[in-house]
């Protein structure tokens, strides 16, 4: 019995209080709740423990050099950590490596779009998307919001994996190099939008005229595709490097929808092989499975078996394979 595809009627209704008899969480989900609440308890440890190194509210690095792990004085070791605040930064220890990294990496760039608001202020005024991608963009979002994104989606690109930034000195380098550099690294990434958005845009008049009459099953198909693709905030949950393979997903689309008058029963056959493992991922979604980094393998995975098989002359990223699809999910 696959216990992931029970219904959620037949699960246990869990209601976890206080000592004060206060609700603290509730739920259907065991292992949710547990994942939940226990990360509460280790961060309020971990600020009890941290009592000396817990920072709030700053705005340029003002922080000794900071250790990779310290032990606290109860034993445990923990990792001391910049945290995002949003107008400011903060320091914090963690009681593990990878959400020491995580929350690092969101720190450092922070405090570095904070020493570079007059370049980000530019930027967003000269950011290089053209009004026929913007037009395109507004039936999503708007315009703002994606010059916004593409500004910190760029920041990020150019400087890279920043984990390893623990002193003033490495600080205060990379600021000079992201100051030279992150023009360049955003003119590449609005080109990129330039290509695709406007595709975006025939494609879906296409998609809600004549696709959606004639072949729903397709519309519904390549409507979800479209809308895991494209959505708000979609431009800062890319790994770096993916918005460069975005023209050929929208490309294959193209492909896909000029070929279906053709031959209808060849497209029925091409949906049916990647209908399995994209409903997989759907399904995962819909559960509540933590995106993490084997599923946003997978599921860019599933886009390249999908560019492989509608649109095969464009060329794949990666070689993709049933095999390898399935090697995949199982990491999941």
């Amino acid at each position: 019995l696959d216990d992931e595809t029970l219904p959620d009627h037949f699960r246990f209704f869990i209601r976890v209080t206080g000592s004060d008899g206060e609700l603290a969480d509730s739920g259907r989900r065991l292992a949710s709740i547990q994942q939940k609440l226990g990360r509460q308890a280790q961060r309020r440890f971990m600020d009890r423990q941290g009592g000396e190194f817990n920072r709030d509210g700053e705005t340029e690095w003002t922080f000794d050099r900071l250790s990779g792990s310290v032990t606290t004085s109860d034993g445990a070791t923990a990792w001391p950590a910049l945290v995002d605040q949003e107008a400011a930064v903060g320091l914090r220890l963690f009681d593990t490596w990878e959400e020491a990294v995580r929350s690092h990496q969101d720190g450092v760039l922070r405090l570095l779009s904070l020493q570079l608001v007059d370049k980000m202020k530019y930027l967003n005024s000269h950011h290089g998307i053209q009004q026929q991608a913007l037009l395109a963009w507004s039936s999503i979002d708007s315009a703002q919001s994606l010059v916004s994104d593409l500004v910190r989606r760029s920041l990020a690109d150019t400087a890279a994996d920043v984990s390893d930034i623990r002193s003033r000195e490495q600080f205060d380098s990379l600021c000079v190099r992201v100051r030279s550099q992150i023009g360049n690294t955003q003119l590449k990434q609005a080109a990129v939008l330039n290509d695709f958005l406007p595709r975006y845009g025939r494609l879906a008049a296409e998609l809600h005229g004549r696709v959606e009459t004639a072949r729903p099953e397709v519309f519904d198909d390549i409507r979800t595709q479209l809308e895991d693709l494209l959505y708000p905030g979609f431009l800062s949950d890319l790994e770096t490097g993916r918005l460069a393979h975005y023209p050929r997903y929208f490309k294959a689309i193209e492909e896909r929808m000029a070929q279906l008058e053709q031959d209808p029963q060849r497209d029925a056959r091409r949906m049916a092989q990647v209908e399995r493992w994209w409903h997989l991922y759907l399904q995962a979604l819909e559960a509540g499975r933590v995106y993490d980094e084997n599923m946003d393998d997978y599921r860019w995975l599933v886009e390249e078996y999908r560019v492989s098989l509608y649109a095969q002359r464009l060329g794949t990223a990666e070689k993709v394979s049933e095999k390898r699809l399935t090697d995949a999910w199982k990491k999941t």
